[in-house]
Formats: C-alpha cells, sequence, structure tokens
C-alpha cells in the first residue's frame, strides 16, 4: 500500500544522464502485515530489537545521494569511470560537472554528494557481482555505511572479482624448456645445487626484483619433469606503497579511527569511549580540559603539539620539503631517525595519543597486466613474516596458488619461511 501521506507528498530533483528535472514527486510503499517500506533505492524493515534495517537494493533504478537529489545509473556509473579513469577526486568531479551541466539550470552539486554517488554505485555493482544483498541500520552515516560495506562485501582485502583472472599477460602455458637460457658470466646462472639436495631457486633481475621458484625436493615428485606441458602457469606481483593511511593511536591498535574526517581524531569507536574524558596523555588518569586533549598538568605539552601545526608552522615544513639540501645557521642539525625501507622499525615509546597513527604501507598483489587480486595495509614495516602470513590469508586454497612469486625483496621472503618452516607447508 502506498506509504507515503497523499496531502504532503515529497519532492525532489532528479538527475537523469545530464539532465535535471526539478519538483519530481517521492512515493513509497509499506506492506502491512510485516511493516516493511519500499522506497525507490533501499527496503527497510523493523527488528524485535534495535534500529530498523535497510536493504539496498541492487536493481535499484535510481540513487538518494542527497536529502532531496536523486540520480540515476547514467550519473552514478559516470562518477565511478570519472573517478577511475581520470583519478578525479569528488570535488574536482563536482566542479566539472556543474560547469558542463549545471549552469544553465542554475544547480551546482556538491562534492559530498558526489562522494555518496561514489560509495553507493561501488557497493550495488559489488553487491551484485558477488550475489549478495547487503544490509545496514537505517539512516546510517556515510562514514559507517563505508565502514559496513568493507566488512561485508571487503573479502578482508582480497578482490572477489579478479581472483581467478587470467589473461595471455599473466597466464601462459608451461614450457619444459626457457627461450633465453642464461651464460656461465650471468649471475643469474649461479644455483645452489649439490648432488644430494635442490634448493629453491632465485633469479634475479637487473630491475631490482626476483622471481621466487617452488622446487620440491628430489625425494619427492619432480614438479617441473611431470608437469602436464599445457598447463597453465600463473605469476603474481607483490610490492608495498608507502602512503601511510592512518588509525587508531593507542598501543599495538590498528583499528579505523572513529571519524576519518574529523580533525583532531585520533582513536578508534573502542578507545574514543575509554578515552572519551581521560587526558590523551600516556598513563594520565586525570580529566581533560574541555575543548582540548590534556589535562592542566600536561597542558605544556597540548600547546606545543597544537603550535606545531599551526599554518605558519606547516608553511615553514612545506618550506623544508622543497628544499631538503639546505643547511640555514638558525636550523639546528637534528639527526633524524628515518626508518629503512624494509627493515623492522626501531620501537620508539609514544608519550601522548594527540595524532593517529599511521600504517607503514599499503601490501599489494597484483597479476602481471595490473589487475589487483588482494591487498592490505601493514603496520609499522613491511617483513617477511607479514608478506608469508599475507600470501597464507590470500592463498588458504593450494589449487588457487601461483606458480611464481615476484618480489624485491623474494631473499629474505625465502630466507623466512625456510625458517619458520612455512615454505614446507
Amino acid at each position: 500500500m502506498q506509504h507515503s501521506d497523499p496531502n504532503q507528498l515529497a519532492s525532489a530533483t532528479l538527475i537523469k544522464g545530464s539532465e535535471i528535472f526539478t519538483g519530481v514527486v517521492i512515493l513509497s510503499g509499506q506492506y502491512s502485515n510485516c511493516k516493511t517500506h519500499y522506497f525507490a533505492d533501499y527496503e527497510n524493515y523493523p527488528q524485535v530489537e534495535g534500529p530498523r534495517k535497510r536493504v539496498h537494493l541492487n536493481n535499484a533504478k535510481y540513487l538518494k545521494i542527497g536529502q532531496s537529489l536523486y540520480v540515476d545509473w547514467i550519473f552514478s556509473k559516470a562518477v565511478i569511470n570519472g573517478t577511475y579513469s581520470f583519478h578525479a577526486s569528488a570535488a574536482a568531479y563536482a566542479e566539472f560537472w556543474t560547469n558542463s551541466y549545471g549552469k544553465k539550470d542554475s544547480f551546482k552539486i556538491k562534492r559530498r554528494q558526489i562522494w555518496q554517488a561514489f560509495i553507493q554505485e561501488s557497493i550495488r555493482t559489488i553487491a551484485c557481482a558477488s550475489n549478495i544483498l547487503f544490509e545496514t541500520n537505517d539512516n546510517t552515516s556515510i562514514e559507517n555505511l563505508t565502514h559496513d560495506a568493507f566488512a561485508v562485501l571487503g573479502e578482508d582485502g582480497g578482490i572477489r572479482l579478479s581472483d581467478k583472472h587470467t589473461c595471455p599477460e599473466c597466464t601462459q602455458e608451461h614450457k619444459s624448456v626457457a627461450d633465453f637460457t642464461p651464460t656461465a658470466n650471468d649471475p643469474a646462472a649461479v644455483l645452489g645445487v649439490d648432488e644430494n639436495r635442490t634448493v629453491p631457486q632465485l633469479a634475479a633481475t637487473s630491475t631490482a626484483a626476483s622471481v621466487l621458484q617452488s622446487v620440491e625436493d628430489d625425494d619427492h615428485m619432480d614438479v617441473d619433469a611431470t608437469k602436464n606441458q599445457s598447463a597453465m602457469v600463473k605469476m603474481i606481483i607483490m610490492d608495498g606503497i608507502v602512503m601511510g593511511p592512518t588509525h587508531c593511536a593507542f598501543d599495538n591498535c590498528t583499528g579505523p579511527l572513529s571519524n576519518a574526517r574529523g580533525r583532531g581524531e585520533s582513536f578508534c569507536r573502542v578507545h574514543k569511549t575509554e578515552f572519551r574524558n581521560f587526558c590523551h596523555v600516556q598513563n594520565c588518569k586525570n580529566n581533560r580540559v574541555d575543548s582540548t586533549q590534556a589535562c592542566q598538568q600536561h597542558h605544556n605539552e597540548w600547546y606545543k603539539y597544537t603550535q606545531s601545526r599551526t599554518t605558519s608552522s606547516l608553511a615553514g615544513v612545506c618550506q623544508m620539503l622543497r628544499h631538503p639540501n639546505d643547511i640555514l645557521p638558525w636550523n639546528p642539525e637534528v639527526p633524524r631517525n628515518i626508518q629503512p625501507h624494509d627493515e623492522e622499525a626501531p620501537e620508539v615509546e609514544k608519550k601522548n595519543y594527540f595524532s593517529p597513527s599511521r600504517f607503514y604501507c599499503v601490501e599489494t598483489i597484483c597479476a602481471p597486466c595490473g589487475v589487483v587480486i588482494a591487498w592490505t595495509k601493514f603496520a609499522k614495516s613491511e617483513s617477511p613474516t607479514k608478506i608469508l602470513k599475507f600470501l597464507a590469508n590470500t592463498y588458504s586454497d593450494k589449487a588457487t596458488r601461483p606458480d611464481y612469486i615476484c618480489i624485491d625483496k623474494a631473499c629474505q621472503v625465502l630466507r623466512t619461511s625456510i625458517q619458520n618452516e612455512s615454505w614446507d607447508t
């Protein structure tokens, strides 16, 4: 039955492609028995306890991206394509669309509405391809919606659509004889082979990438000798991108921030509740002063922290970054503790939780053609132990494991896998 009040029908603006329609009437329905409400892009139903649940429809023709703004599939898919094809930000795409289509109707679309379209269209595309009916609490915020979507559809960093990806560039037929035979002077031709045992072979390339090939002991079946000549060989490429996304500042907690866009936020939801009224200096149990993150005793530390992040201070930091080799007489030569890439981070005692911590890198598993297969975030370092654990989680099924792993630190990963006996499994 119609749920909308005929005397108070809501109206909205509708964008179909590039056309703008105003005063469009919004109708909703209700099933009287179960009290389920039906809207253009979702349904919601009551629970025995707690808030109503919202079911996001994969076949919805329109999406609500603002308080009174709806868009069709053409618009939302154009947002996705613009973001990926041109690396456009939400603000840049909003400006482009307004300048291209909105000026004639004196209509201006906003950045947060483009972000809503990007998130909702992404959710619908992935949910539809995965054959999942995505549910959340009704009237949840965009931050919670994004968090819930990753928890349900994110596959813990695995990408379902590229899990079984194959193409001529990243899947080749097995060859018993290599096309290229290295000479005796080639360092890659020197293999650690003795008369009793064949060890894992490591072939280094001039681009600092190494290919790690699994060769079983002579006591077991020779894989290369018995492999079907028509079998397909797969390779993956692993690398870490040092980009430093933020996470909770509390010790050994890598939970997402309770409000990633909130200025000054440094805790996840759990620790934000725990430190709600307490000073953010470590081991201090005093109540913090209003509008600050420190108690009266640690006011000076909070003052130094805020002063170091003023506009003038940040401008000075930017100038130093632009001229890293300039040594000025009034600048003290303080030795910087820079973490060497690929090595464990030095243990640094954290004195306060005023700012969030940062992940060291985002680790990716890709096919040689560039398709991303899986990703995860590493805290503090890109250690071989974390890499092996990431591989084990991604390829828990032996049948899906690749034949070759290309990584720029193959020697370290190989040594660690033999030492912790993960090579045997």
